[in-house]
């Protein structure tokens, strides 16, 4: 199932930009369920901090996981993407 990955207010530049897109795409293959047609990633307007969020059919934020920096969350997705199979819970976003 084909998920739509979406960055809202953030921009991916330097050095590692295509490594940390390549990471996000995949993040949003393992992620994608029946449940959710959207992954956003991005810069939150009121807390400053930034956000993954699961968007599902009815276009709710069903999940959502928050961060205080870019690398943070950077950090949690390549953690996810490595350790997917050892534990890491990435459909609840806990």
């Amino acid at each position: 199932m084909n998920v739509h990955l979406i960055t809202q207010n953030m921009k991916v530049t330097g050095p590692n930009r295509r490594y940390y897109l390549n990471q996000f795409e995949v993040f949003a293959a393992k992620v994608s369920t029946k449940l959710f047609i959207e992954v956003q990633f991005g810069r939150q307007d009121q807390r400053g901090g930034f956000s993954i969020a699961l968007v599902d059919h009815n276009g709710v934020i069903a999940h959502q996981k928050h961060f205080d920096s870019k690398d943070m969350m950077f950090g949690y997705i390549v953690g996810c993407n490595t350790y997917a199979n050892k534990g890491c819970v990435i459909k609840r976003l806990d």
